[in-house]
């Protein structure tokens, strides 16, 4: 059985099981990172990991997950609404949910929607 030295942010060095440790890439951009739980303190923790530590993780026997980024992060353009917020829309926002009158009529707009 591969052991594998990580550190965990709460307890330091740690060794654990090649069965313990969850290896991720995702297909988008080759980002790589691995999920463990900490056999001292029994946390869940990730940290990112290059391409060489995946390559020896998974040579180890770490199993492999892939995944993709949301369809929402592609580079596709952006314009009129909706371009980034700036201070006066966080300045608005804040100033609409101080106002509870706000929240009883976007509830009661969605009752009527759905009736």
């Amino acid at each position: 059985m591969a052991r594998i030295a990580v550190v965990c942010p709460n307890c330091g060095d740690v060794e654990v099981s090649h069965e313990e440790a969850v290896v991720m890439v995702c297909e988008n951009n080759a980002e790589g990172s691995y999920t463990i739980t900490c056999p001292a303190c029994t946390k869940l923790f990730t940290r990112r990991a290059d391409l060489r530590i995946v390559e020896l993780m998974v040579a180890a026997g770490c199993r492999l997950q892939t995944w993709r980024l949301p369809e929402e992060l592609s580079d596709e353009q952006r314009s009129g609404d909706e371009l980034p917020i700036n201070d006066d829309d966080l300045i608005d926002f804040h100033e609409q949910v101080q106002d509870e009158s706000v929240f009883d009529e976007a509830f009661a707009r969605i009752c009527w929607e759905s009736e």
